[in-house]
Parts: C-alpha cells; structure tokens; sequence
C-alpha cells in the first residue's frame, strides 16, 4: 500500500513539473520601444506631470509566428522590465521627478498603471527603472496598437521639453500551435 501511494505521489509530482517544463518552453520574450517628449509646460513642481499618450505597435502577429503560436494561443503576459533613459536635452536626468509611473491602454480597454517608481532621488541620473504591476496583459498585447502614458510629481522645474526612451518587455506564455 505504502508503495502505492509512493508511486502516486512521485506521478503526480512529476506531472505537475512536466508542465511547469512546457509552459516553459512556450514562453517568450516581447521587446517595444517608445520615445516620449514631456513639454517643459508639463512639469510644475510638486504637481502632477502627465506626458502626452503616445502610441506602440502592438503588431505581434509575427512575434507570435516565429514562436509557433498565435494571439488566441496566449494564455499569460506580463511586463518583466521598463526602463526609462532620458535622451535629450543632453544636460538633464530625472533628479526632477518625485515618483513615475506608466499606464497602458488599448481600443475597448481600460487604462492600466503597468509599473512604477517612488522616492526618486536627486541624483537618479539618466537611467531608471521601473517596478512592474504585474497586470495581467494578455487583451492588451494582442490589439493592433496600444497607448503608453507617463503620469508622475515633479519636485524641480525643467528649462526644456525632455525626450525619454522607454523599453519595455513582456513576458509572453502561450500554447503551441
């Protein structure tokens, strides 16, 4: 009996690593890039800055075909990093912002904050990155295109619109086809 049971056990186990093996296998990377230009009006200390919406193509429809899936295949997408890298004017760095945070929306979908960053220091520097929500995304990614919104405080006043390049990446799972 005991071996029965052992036995069972040790399937069971085996079946649930098998698939954590598969879904594995048939996950993916997702790599956008966007730039965003703050207008220097858009940044009044210790007020809300709030970047125009700009849009991504969310095209995967070849993503998805290289990696043997399609779009109604895709059971999990998530954003597994954003970083944020300020490319003009060549002076500035995001010592002016408080707190940061990027929202997503798509046709038919509501927006959703999909990462963030609080307590930013003086002395950020041209780089930051962002925590993720981990926001279910699967609707999103799988529109023709999706709209990327900044939306954060400002501590200091800026002297020129800043030009900011977003990268984000999503964490795809999908079945195969």
């Amino acid at each position: 009996m005991n071996r029965t049971v052992f036995v069972f056990f040790i399937g069971v186990f085996l079946a649930f690593s098998g698939c954590k093996q598969i879904d594995k296998l048939l996950t993916f990377n997702i790599n956008r890039s966007q730039t965003i230009t703050v207008p220097k009006e858009a940044v009044i200390p210790n007020l809300g800055v709030l970047g125009p919406p700009v849009v991504i193509s969310a095209d995967t429809k070849e993503e998805f075909r290289r990696q043997n899936t399609a779009a109604e295949l895709v059971k999990d997408v998530v954003v597994t990093k954003i970083v944020m890298n300020v490319e003009s004017p060549a002076n500035e760095d995001f010592g002016f912002l408080k707190e940061v945070e990027l929202l997503l929306a798509a046709d038919n979908l509501p927006e959703v904050s999909i990462a963030y960053l609080k307590n930013i220091p003086a002395d950020a520097g041209k780089t930051l990155e962002l925590t993720s929500n981990n926001v279910k995304l699967d609707k999103y990614i799988k529109a023709p295109s999706i709209t990327l919104r900044t939306r954060g405080t400002a501590d200091e006043v800026v002297l020129n619109d800043v030009t900011v390049k977003v990268d984000i990446t999503f964490r795809v799972t999908a079945d195969p086809l």
